[in-house]
């Protein structure tokens, strides 16, 4: 510290009352006599030598007045635990050597690095990421190093002064869908940059996938999720599992070869997620979350959400395909359906799912018409705090009077993307009322397919005894009538 620093800490330590301001002054004096002997020491050194302070309270009101620790990492300044994840600690820091610009630094467990194959990889992949990732909504990596005299990995990346997603959701509740569908396309257009280097995030979730204040989606710990002993689930940390089993693909879970559709489906779960307000899988231990993604079929999100369009819904199960080959083949191919949505058109998902989502029937209008419903209720609107929109209805929903049952009540119409010259364009329609067969999703769940069937099983039953009791009353009349006949006779 400077003369001028040393002040200013000396009057911090005199207002917490670690000093007297008598033996502050005992501490300059004492200084002062030793420059005269060509002796230069610090105010905190006397301080100590004088035993006013020890040196580890010296060292911590030093800290304190710094406003974080210069000694964890060398050019950083930590400030404060930002959270704890299986994989290390997060800390926000200043970076001394860049203008004391904020950053965070995750702090890696040390037994991740012991094999030192997989460390190698690790710092590999983890630069390759810094020097070549530089995308709008990826976390910017700066420097990942490692700390020799206590042993552990560090990373330094941009700060982003915002919330992830689950703390999102717990605050604010399950998103609508024009946020919902504008937090999916920033990930594709992520997912595609870190396409083009090979880069595979392999733990998306809710945690790695940042809301900044203005609104905008930012997926981070891009060189991070590493394979480090060849299985992706193979290390845990205080008994939990390496890459969150709620949101991990089948493949993964079975520890084979991944590509960036095991990440299309993690996104595809954690969008399930958020719209829905619970992970597509749980279970009681890990072992039977990673079973039932392996076997288990997705409940289609608006089963849950009554509210989402079939065409959202319709997105988010082809995302969650078991089959590597039943999903998005690539990034690209998500974010060009995801628009195909947010424009009024029938996304592929949709056309290739439509057996389940009821009759389809194709229409022609001239050039001039515009999809109707799913067209104003998709499109990103102006958001406000953490991108949220104001409420827009993609269907309505009513309560069946008799049953009791929530359903969908409004036919949702997209428009074909068939390329057609012609002056006219193609819709289709998803009409809930002209099924050729019982169809469960999405007007009905499985459970409330079941309550239906009771229902009519019981309204048949009053049918048909009401039917007895009436052929009975008139069979009684008719042998009153007989009775009274011959009395009369």
């Amino acid at each position: 510290m400077n003369p001028e620093e040393e002040k200013e800490f000396a009057k911090f330590l005199v207002k917490k009352q670690a000093l007297t301001l008598q033996n502050y002054k005992a501490c300059l004096e004492a200084q002062h006599g030793l420059k005269k002997w060509g002796i230069a020491k610090t105010l905190d050194k006397v301080i100590v030598e004088k035993n006013f302070l020890t040196e580890k309270q010296i060292g911590e009101l030093l800290t304190e007045y710094k406003g974080g620790d210069e000694g964890l990492i060398p050019n950083y300044r930590i400030i404060k635990k930002l959270g704890e994840g299986a994989m290390g600690e997060v800390y926000s820091a200043i970076d001394l050597n860049n203008d004391n610009r904020p950053v965070a630094i995750k702090i890696l467990d040390p037994h991740l690095g012991k094999n030192k194959a997989t460390a190698k990889r690790f710092l590999q992949e983890a630069r390759l990421c810094i020097e070549k990732l530089n995308h709008q909504h990826i976390v910017k990596g700066y420097e990942v190093g490692y700390e020799a005299e206590r042993d552990f990995f560090f990373y330094v990346m941009e700060l982003i002064e915002g919330g992830n997603l689950r703390t999102v959701l717990k605050e604010k509740g399950i998103f609508s869908e024009p946020l919902a569908l504008k937090i999916l396309l920033q990930m594709s257009y992520a997912l595609e940059h870190a396409y083009q280097f090979n880069l595979i995030h392999r733990d998306i979730k809710p945690d790695n996938i940042m809301l900044t204040k203005l609104g905008d989606a930012k997926l981070c710990d891009l060189g991070l999720a590493r394979n480090w002993e060849d299985q992706d689930l193979s290390l845990t940390r205080t008994g939990t599992v390496m890459g969150t089993p709620f949101y991990i693909s089948p493949e993964a879970a079975d520890g084979l070869k991944l590509d960036n559709r095991s990440d299309i489906y993690s996104l595809g779960a954690t969008i399930y997620h958020t719209v829905v307000g619970h992970v597509p899988f749980d279970g009681p231990n890990a072992g039977i979350v990673l079973n039932r993604h392996r076997k288990d079929p997705l409940v289609p999100p608006i089963e849950l959400r009554l509210d989402i369009s079939v065409g959202f819904s319709a997105i988010i199960e082809m995302m969650m395909a078991k089959s590597p080959k039943d999903r998005y083949q690539t990034p690209m191919a998500l974010s060009d359906d995801i628009k195909k949505l947010q424009n009024g058109y029938a996304p592929q998902a949709l056309l290739k799912l439509k057996e389940s989502y009821g009759i389809v029937e194709t229409i022609r209008k001239p050039k001039d018409s515009r999809a109707s419903g799913t067209l104003e209720a998709v499109l990103v609107s102006d958001t406000e705090e953490f991108g949220y929109s104001k409420a827009l209805e993609t269907v309505k929903v009513k309560e069946d009077f008799i049953s009791g049952i929530k359903r969908h009540d409004t036919v949702e119409e997209y428009r074909l993307d068939d390329q057609d010259p012609s002056n006219f364009d193609s819709f289709i329609h998803i009409n809930p009322y002209k099924k050729k067969k019982p169809i469960l999703a999405p007007f009905f769940t499985s459970a409330e397919h079941r309550m239906l069937e009771k229902t009519h099983a019981k309204s048949k039953l009053l049918a048909i005894g009401a039917a007895m009791v009436c052929v009975i009353l008139l069979l009684l009349i008719a042998v009153v009538f007989l009775v009274l006949k011959i009395i009369q006779n």
